[in-house]
């Protein structure tokens, strides 16, 4: 099968640095693009303040006619898209990682800068950041050009990759910036800018959230549409100013250091950006632990050989929105030169201890993200009061609320009658019973749910057919209706009914469960217990819908507010995996710290939810409380493999090395271990017996992929090639299109990418689809092609047959239509598995709607299934 080939040069348009007439004259269209953001944005917030009002005026006079309710539903709109508006114009500070460096952290750093700075004419850093990435940046304070004194930052991975004549040149570059950039107008513009975005994305929310619920609002569409406009075009005007402002900083540290070393740091960097991409975080961490040199690890993976294999870059278009040009076009705009650099030692000689400041900056960013999680965990304890709150009043609540209002009728009369002592009393005592009775619980836990050991709550049923599923359940029916029949009343029976399910629950025998509940149901359909014991039952058995459905009334009627119904709750929605559960979790733990399940079940929430220092703090205090529960321990070893601790992650695991030989997912662990400590060939000792394990093969994708991220590119290779002869043929395929590219082999990763869409008879690893897997393939292979300026999106429409793709509507990108045909006519012969070009005589095309056209440049190909 041949890609198609649709490189013409005309896709491509190169940039260059404007005049000075172009240039004030785009200054001039960006001010005016944010002030009329403003001035727009004023006059939504006044015309829908006066529609809110008028419908209030209106709702008061439809209330004599009982039309105060339609009224009310029409004001919520503009009051909603007014609140959008006036806190979206506010900006919140971002989270920054950084440390200060001090001039005996970094002499020589400090001695360039100072260099530097002297000979651009600009005031020397008052500090130097460090922060861990391969960016470098200027802030200065003030309005005018060229004034103030500037803070520098520059990160940890630009020092370990670049010589340190290349790092002189992006300081260079950084420093030009203080001295040439409008820094009042240009810190004005974006700001106007993120008002903007962070405005039209939660309009755009809004406009979205009342189309799914069939209420679409022509007041937030035709906002929506107002705004997105504006949008629009002032990112384009900001980016084409913020990528003349990259010239002009490109001109002045040719100035300053010659062409030769920022070409050269340039064409670097550009290298740099795809195998820092491939250096996880956890094995970052890993090398910082006490006795790794982190350094040298660094230097010698960033230094190591061309992740490109050599090849040419992509000439991708210039994308209207990007803030940086193509470095092929800020290359051309300098003066050639073939001259050696002065200084090729590395970048990071210009630290004095750089692996005590990656220390530093290490535990800078672990504390700040603490402070995130922290701040995320608090949040969540607020919505999660919310969320556990009954919907509406209960009877008993309403007299509580009649009761305080009339101790508080009372007691006024009290006050103005001398405060005579009874009817003070009285007063004191009726709002006193009026607060119990409003803070009295709708529910109370008649009987505890067991609480299972962690690793035991997930209990599927084995392979069994549809048939046999409905046999099982139907001789689980009569044997209770029998068991039932055999109580005297309808009470004992419905108790007999929730103690089996409630004991089911405790075996994790969820279909028995299911059932009993739902005979419960049928005797008392109110029944709190029953319905709790339902839905966790169903999502036991993988019935989402039934799940959701009986928490959402139980919610309604009740609340989540006792130990039951929390922890029911929490169960059912874990099930699901549905990590939102992580507030009811940590108010469990907080009732009942002892209990191990809900420790341990915390920490797999959080990490989830991506918190990983909380998800370990609580993984270790599910193992204090239940030291032999194995899947406690491992759940934190993972998180301390993920987190870079691998000494204590060994700690852990290597008391569990004979169990290890018998659990595949142990014995994975330990190959991940294994790799993190650099340990390959006990990885591969401990890979053998994973296979051995594993009987069908699902784990080979996993095992290739554990070995690309470690850089073992061949024994990848062998495990991925295993998986396809296993049958995960999609997987397997995608697996070895990554290491191609990461050699830089684009024909042969697209190879295998086409290959990996022949679905027939395919296999898939746990989580995976058919659906995803192809998407996935198609961004892969998009992201192997030139992005193009002049591309026109079409939907294609199959007829319904035995054609792959039959019936489905796909979108493509290209610049014709007989191109777009080319690649739907590649890709369906791929997934039919035959050289012979499909019979696509009969799918219809038509151009894509408006909002489906590219604004920017995309890769021409096959891009999504509609629908």
């Amino acid at each position: 099968m041949r890609w198609p080939n649709t490189g013409a040069p005309t896709s491509i348009m190169d940039e260059k640095p404007l005049t000075p007439a172009a240039r004030a004259g785009l200054v001039v269209n960006a001010a005016i693009t944010i002030l009329l953001f403003y001035l727009t944005a004023i006059l939504f917030m006044a015309g829908f303040g006066a529609l809110a009002l008028l419908l209030l005026g209106a709702a008061v006079l439809a209330a004599r006619f009982g039309m105060a309710a339609f009224v009310a539903r029409l004001m919520r709109v503009p009051v909603r898209l007014l609140g959008i508006l006036g806190r979206r114009l506010w900006l919140s500070s971002g989270t920054t990682y950084r440390v200060a460096l001090m001039p005996n952290d970094a002499p020589g750093l400090f001695e360039m800068s100072r260099g530097l700075s002297r000979r651009s004419a600009v005031a020397p850093p008052e500090s130097i950041s460090i922060e861990m990435h391969m960016n470098a940046w200027v802030h200065l304070r003030g309005y005018r050009r060229g004034s103030g004194r500037p803070s520098l930052g520059i990160g940890f991975d630009l020092l370990a990759g670049l010589t340190v004549s290349e790092v002189e040149a992006v300081l260079a570059h950084e420093l030009a910036h203080a001295r040439l950039v409008q820094r009042g107008f240009s810190r004005w513009l974006k700001r106007g800018l993120a008002r903007l975005g962070q405005v039209t994305t939660e309009l755009s929310a809004c406009a979205a959230a009342y189309r799914q619920a069939n209420a679409t609002s022509d007041l937030a569409e035709t906002t929506v549409r107002v705004f997105d406009g504006l949008t629009r075009r002032a990112a384009r005007l900001a980016a084409t100013y913020s990528r003349q402002d990259e010239f002009a900083a490109d001109r002045g540290a040719v100035e300053l250091c010659g062409p030769a070393a920022i070409r050269s740091a340039l064409a670097r960097l550009e290298v740099l950006g795809d195998v820092i991409t491939g250096l996880p975080w956890s094995e970052r961490l890993a090398r910082l632990q006490p006795g790794e040199p982190f350094t040298a690890w660094l230097v010698s993976e960033l230094a190591g050989p061309d992740r490109g294999g050599g090849q040419e870059s992509l000439r991708h278009a210039v994308d209207p929105y990007s803030s940086h040009p193509a470095l092929r076009d800020r290359v051309a705009a300098m003066p050639a030169d073939d001259a050696p650099l002065r200084d090729t030692r590395p970048g990071i000689a210009l630290l004095a201890d750089p692996d005590r400041v990656a220390g530093r900056l290490v535990s800078e960013i672990q504390r700040v993200i603490a402070l995130q999680e922290e701040k995320d965990t608090k949040q969540l304890i607020r919505d999660t009061r919310k969320l556990c709150r009954p919907e509406g009043i209960g009877l008993v609540s309403f007299l509580g609320a009649i009761a305080i209002l009339v101790g508080l009728v009372v007691g006024v009369i009290g006050a103005t009658d001398g405060f005579p002592l009874d009817t003070m009393g009285a007063a004191a005592a009726t709002l006193a019973a009026g607060v119990v009775l409003v803070r009295y619980p709708r529910h109370r836990d008649r009987r505890l749910l067991p609480v299972p050991a962690y690793g035991t709550l997930s209990h599927p049923r084995p392979a069994e057919t549809q048939e046999q599923l409905r046999a099982a359940e139907e001789a689980v029916v009569a044997e209770l209706r029998a068991s039932a029949a055999r109580e005297g009343t309808r009470r004992a029976r419905l108790a007999m009914l929730v103690g089996t399910s409630y004991s089911a629950l405790q075996d994790r025998d969820y279909l028995r469960a299911h059932v009993a509940a739902r005979l419960a149901l049928e005797l008392k359909a109110t029944s709190i217990e029953a319905r709790l014991a339902y839905a966790i039952a169903a999502a036991g058995l993988g019935n989402v819908q039934q799940a959701q459905n009986s928490l959402g009334i139980i919610k309604r009627k009740v609340g989540f507010q006792t130990l039951a119904t929390k922890w029911g709750a929490a169960w059912a929605l874990s099930l699901l995996d549905d990590w939102g559960c992580e507030g009811l979790l940590q108010q469990l733990q907080d009732h009942q710290p002892h209990v191990a399940t809900y420790a341990s079940l915390l920490a797999l929430a959080q990490f989830n939810r991506h918190k990983l220092q909380s998800g370990i703090r609580n993984a270790e205090r599910g193992v204090v409380l239940e030291p032999a529960n194995r899947a406690s321990v491992f759940l934190l070893a993972h998180l301390l493999l993920l987190a870079g601790r691998t000494t204590d992650a060994a700690a852990r695991l290597d008391p569990l090395q004979e169990y290890a030989r018998t659990d595949t997912n142990t014995a994975f662990l330990m190959v991940q271990l294994r790799l993190m400590q650099r340990d390959t060939p006990g990885a591969v000792q401990w890979a053998d017996v994973v296979r051995g394990l594993d009987h069908d093969g699902a784990y080979l994708i996993g095992l290739g992929q554990a070995f690309g991220v470690a850089r073992l590119a061949e024994p990848a290779a062998t495990f991925l090639g295993a998986a396809a002869e296993a049958r995960f043929t999609p997987e397997a395929n995608i697996g070895l299109a990554i290491l191609a590219s990461l050699r830089g082999d684009r024909t042969e990763a697209r190879r295998h990418l086409l290959t990996a869409l022949k679905f027939e008879g395919a296999r898939f690893t746990r989580g995976h689809t058919m659906g995803g897997v192809f998407h996935e393939i198609l961004g892969r292979l998009n992201g192997l092609t030139e992005l193009r300026l002049d591309c026109t999106a079409w939907i294609a429409t199959l007829p319904a047959g035995s054609l792959a793709l039959s019936g489905r509507s796909i979108l493509v990108c290209a610049p014709s239509e007989s191109t777009a045909r080319t690649y739907l006519e590649t890709i369906v012969t791929a997934m039919q598995g035959s050289e012979s070009a499909g019979d696509l005589s009969g799918v219809t095309w038509r151009a894509a709607p408006k909002d489906q056209q590219p604004d920017r440049p995309v890769p021409p190909g096959v891009h999504s299934v509609l629908g």
